[in-house]
């Protein structure tokens, strides 16, 4: 099915594994209709048993990333939507409750969505077009980062690229950042997590490393597959905060993997899809963006309503609004 279709490194069956957490099972969605093929990957998740009780109850959710429906190559728009049609129904026949799905920025497009389940939009991903020109790319900078590029290449910052031997450097900066950051567990992947991460993706994953004077003032890791990378995770060293060098990184990388043939870089967004300062100094590269879009499905909405109820119960709150934590039975138990 890979083979057969545009895809990100999110719909690989090895990110899917590494992804899935202790009781959740890594499944996908195929449908068929003569030589084409839609593919939707998932993980399914037993509920808590604060919610579900004695019962045991599944649901289904994307992994961490963009990991949204693929279609194989030449797939007409209505097998598209044929196709996405019985999703919830097999939910149910398969004992899922309700699935969450986060749509590709880039590979999917939302209207086709449209009256099944819900569909919500959280705001723009920047992302830029490697097949324009060097100076193209260099003429969609802002001014302000012009400025402060050239600043930083004064001070003698200086970046490798695959230097894995300085890879704990990478994981002490990042750490680090998620701290400065106030980031929830979640972020705080593993060593073995970034192990397995490697060796799932092997030459398509690259570490970018910006040091100054020998020591680390910012790293990241960008993915190629296919011809679509991704800015995928990155981290500043506390001592260099504040100059910002990840200025200089991205504006490096965007150069760097344009000369290996790539066609489109998807560099993110703000926290949460949001037009922040995040987004801002994004946006600061290329005019370019997509919204992301999460998809939700309810195939048994009379058990849904009854776990939500029970979430209420066990809070003493009112449920949170769906746009906002879905499924709602699983937003946290305690403030």
């Amino acid at each position: 099915m890979l083979g057969r279709a545009e895809h990100d490194f999110y719909h690989l069956p090895c990110y899917l594994e590494l992804s899935a957490a202790p009781g959740e099972t890594p499944l996908a969605y195929l449908a068929t209709a003569g030589e084409h093929r839609l593919l939707i990957p998932f993980l399914r998740r037993p509920l808590p048993a604060a919610i579900c009780g004695d019962e045991l109850l599944f649901d289904a959710a994307s992994p961490y990333g963009y990991p949204g429906p693929i279609r194989t190559r030449g797939a007409p728009t209505e097998f598209v939507m044929e196709a996405l049609a019985p999703f919830g129904p097999k939910l149910r026949e398969g004992g899922l409750i309700a699935g969450f799905v986060r749509l590709h920025t880039l590979l999917n497009d939302p209207a086709l969505f449209a009256g099944i389940g819900e569909i919500v939009n959280h705001g723009p991903s920047v992302f830029i077009d490697l097949t324009l020109s060097p100076e193209e790319l260099w003429a969609q900078t802002r001014r302000g980062h012009k400025r402060d590029l050239a600043v930083l290449e004064r001070r003698g910052y200086e970046i490798t690229m695959d230097d894995w031997s300085r890879f704990d450097d990478f994981l002490t900066c990042y750490y680090d950042s998620m701290k400065r950051l106030g980031a929830g567990d979640f972020y705080f992947f593993s060593r073995d997590y970034f192990d397995r991460l490697r060796a799932c993706l092997g030459d398509r994953i690259h570490l970018c490393l910006l040091h100054l004077d020998g020591e680390i003032a910012c790293a990241g890791l960008v993915t190629e597959m296919d011809g679509l990378c991704q800015y995928h995770l990155s981290a500043t060293a506390d001592p260099h905060f504040q100059d910002h060098p990840s200025k200089l990184m991205l504006h490096h990388l965007r150069f760097w993997l344009k000369a290996r043939g790539n066609r489109i870089y998807h560099v993110g967004g703000g926290v949460g899809a949001l037009r922040d300062t995040l987004h801002l100094f994004k946006a600061g590269f290329s005019p370019l963006s997509a919204d992301f879009h999460t998809w939700r499905v309810i195939p048994d909405r009379a058990l849904y309503d009854r776990l939500v109820e029970r979430w209420s119960a066990a809070t003493g709150r009112e449920p949170v609004e769906s746009e906002h934590f879905f499924p709602q039975y699983r937003a946290p138990l305690e403030i």
